[in-house]
């Protein structure tokens, strides 16, 4: 028996946008900003994508079965949920507030005017509303997501690999303590959890690495696939964004992002964008001394072929 969605819900899904690239790259201020696109229900980090594209990467789930709870969360548990407005964040410090994506006045209206599924399908109909995700770990994925969502649009960001380690030891996220709660999915090497992102072939390596040497491959995996992936996919399909170039002169950038997403800049937007603060490079990227010899090199030559030169 096979299953799949009605051709409503996969209409309503399929220009769905996803926002990646590898952590602390500026996926989530980027991510804010294009919540406030006209017609974006963004969510950030729904782990369920990376989940399923590794089962599947494993032959441990089939690619029909993959693809329809796929289809089926994207459409059911994020398009349909956010339009009812039914899971909002209105915490005033917390960056994914709803009120910096949508006014008052908007969630009201959904509030008191949208009382059930058919109501919420209509109004997505009415408005155009689309689903757009963050999330980290999928850029290896893409193609796979392609031929999920075959009318899916990717927004990949980039950062020095340099300004990207920096940041991850600034965050203490790779000590062997801190890899208890970060880069979940685990898989255990002598007792040791070892983040599922990690070669088989280097995790036994992986668990007497540096915190700067476990950096460094991390970035270094992911700024690979971000190459793999520009080379293989079409210009209308993946819009590469550079975060110093983001920060640096984002009005243009953005209004070239729009275009691409065919959407447009709303009046939540410019607030958000005038809180950007430009961008410094830094004086000195001495740190990287302590990083191991080998591990140093493949790092530099990744970070070189993405254009970022020392």
């Amino acid at each position: 028996m096979q299953y799949e969605l009605a051709e409503r819900q996969l209409q309503n899904i399929q220009d769905t946008v996803i926002i990646t690239g590898c952590p602390r790259s500026g996926t989530s201020v980027f991510g804010q900003i294009i919540s406030t696109f006209e017609g974006m229900e963004y969510h950030y980090e729904p782990q369920i994508v990376h989940i399923l594209m590794r089962l599947l990467e494993r032959n441990e789930i089939s690619k029909n079965i993959a693809f329809l709870l796929l289809r089926m969360y994207l459409h059911e548990d994020l398009l349909v949920e956010s339009a009812h407005a039914r899971r909002v964040n209105l915490r005033p410090n917390d960056t994914t507030l709803i009120l910096n994506s949508m006014p008052w006045k908007e969630l009201i209206h959904r509030w008191s005017s949208i009382a059930n599924t058919a109501d919420a399908l209509a109004y997505i109909n009415e408005r155009n509303l689309r689903v757009a995700i963050k999330t980290i770990n999928v850029i290896g994925f893409i193609s796979n997501l392609r031929e999920a969502l075959p009318e899916a649009k990717f927004l990949l960001i980039l950062r020095d690999g340099r300004d990207v380690v920096y940041s991850l030891l600034q965050r203490n996220w790779l000590t062997d303590e801190a890899l208890q709660h970060h880069y979940w999915p685990y898989k255990f090497v002598d007792g040791h959890r070892v983040p599922d992102r990690v070669d088989d072939d280097t995790a036994e390596r992986w668990v007497a690495m540096k915190p700067i040497d476990r950096a460094c491959y991390l970035w270094r995996r992911d700024a690979e696939s971000s190459i793999q992936a520009m080379s293989g996919q079409r210009r209308d399909e993946l819009h590469v964004i550079r975060y110093e170039a983001l920060l640096s002169d984002p009005e243009p950038l953005l209004a070239d992002v729009a275009r691409f997403l065919v959407s447009r800049m709303t009046d939540q937007t410019y607030p958000m964008v005038r809180s950007l603060r430009p961008y410094k490079p830094r004086d000195s990227y001495a740190f990287l001394d302590e990083a191991d010899p080998k591990e140093f090199k493949r790092f530099r030559e990744v970070n070189e072929a993405l254009g970022y030169r020392w």
